[in-house]
């Protein structure tokens, strides 16, 4: 019990530290609203975890996206909706680092259903950067170009838009013969309205300048004494312990997101635990002190970088030392006019 409360206030210290950190607090965001999808999915609310799933499905960790895909693509195949299911089921198996049985086995039953009503077709756009969405809503998500979908036979429609600009609709005949290649669908991006360029022509200006005389003046100046690196050399450290705590972050909450994927099935929890208090286990062993030691580098990295931030500036010349050469300029203009003379230390 101890322990485990020496653990908590150290936790505790280093989030109080390092929590201003914006970004840190995006991905935290995110991955609650993963967790909302979650819950809703093990109620069997798949519509509405998908909505949430696809407001963070680009604010995420990298290391976390298979796991997105993954749900996603149980989800719209738990709703029916079976070209979807098929693109996140492939998005999982391409993102993943090693290969994922459970997918694979997923996304073969799904594609032997849509080889009875539906056809498969490549979607290009040439060079250019393109958004799609086969659906006329403003809801309907949109996908990267190009893109492996699934139609069914006929006349349907395609919906393309570049850089942000309006979606212009395109309509694709799909055969209903099966093909034993994916139909190559090219969209030519919209063509841009005309630019229009207004060129004035500048007017002349007349401008006199008298032009004096310089007489550079170089005053040599003994070199300052060499300032210190250890300034240097701590912000180095600082900045080699945030990045190691940020791999161990990665690390601890890509377990984590394991853990709970694992624990979705009440089946895996061990005999006597409930899932939830499998997984509290589990996370003891396998992710705390592994997500406790990277917030603690976290606040070692920050206390460095802040103490070789003050050093680095201690260290820097004051004003009042001199400075290795002086120039002089003494401008001579004519007769009966004045002048000033520059100085510049450097």
């Amino acid at each position: 019990m101890l322990e485990r409360a020496i653990r908590l206030v150290v936790v505790l210290v280093a989030l109080v530290m390092l929590w201003p950190a914006p970004a840190r607090s995006q991905t935290s965001q995110a991955a609650q609203r993963f967790n909302e999808g979650l819950d809703l999915a093990r109620k069997k609310q798949y519509s509405a975890a998908i909505t949430i799933w696809l407001t963070v499905i680009d604010k995420l960790d990298p290391a976390v996206q298979p796991s997105l895909h993954k749900a996603l693509g149980l989800a719209y195949r738990k709703t029916k909706k079976l070209p979807e299911a098929w693109h996140h089921l492939q998005r999982a198996r391409t993102l993943a680092t090693r290969p994922d049985p459970q997918v694979a086995r997923w996304q073969a039953a799904v594609t032997r259903k849509l080889a009875k009503r539906y056809r498969p077709l490549q979607v290009s756009c040439g060079e250019t950067a393109a958004t799609i969405r086969f659906g006329a809503g403003e809801s309907t998500p949109t996908y990267a170009c190009p893109v492996a979908w699934w139609l069914k036979p006929g006349k349907r429609s395609v919906w393309m838009a570049v850089q942000g600009g309006k979606f212009k609709r395109t309509e694709v005949r799909v055969p209903a013969a099966a093909r034993k290649q994916p139909l190559q669908v090219s969209l030519a991006p919209p063509k841009p309205p005309p630019a229009q360029i207004r060129v004035e022509q500048p007017r002349p200006q007349v401008v006199q300048l008298a032009k004096p005389k310089l007489m550079p003046v170089v005053v040599a100046q003994p070199d300052p004494e060499p300032g210190s690196a250890w300034g240097w050399v701590t912000v180095g450290t600082g900045v080699a312990l945030v990045a190691a705590a940020g791999t161990l972050h990665g690390l601890s909450f890509a377990r984590n997101e394991t853990l709970h994927e694992q624990y979705l099935d009440p089946a895996a929890a061990p005999p006597g635990l409930s899932p939830k208090a499998a997984y509290d286990q589990a996370y003891d062993d396998e992710v705390f002190a592994t997500i406790t030691t990277a917030y603690v580098l976290y606040g070692a990295g920050a206390v460095a970088l802040i103490a070789g931030t003050i050093l680095v500036a201690l260290d820097a010349p004051a004003e009042d030392k001199p400075a290795r050469h002086t120039w002089r300029l003494h401008p001579v203009g004519p007769a009966g006019t004045r002048g000033a003379t520059l100085d510049v230390r450097f």
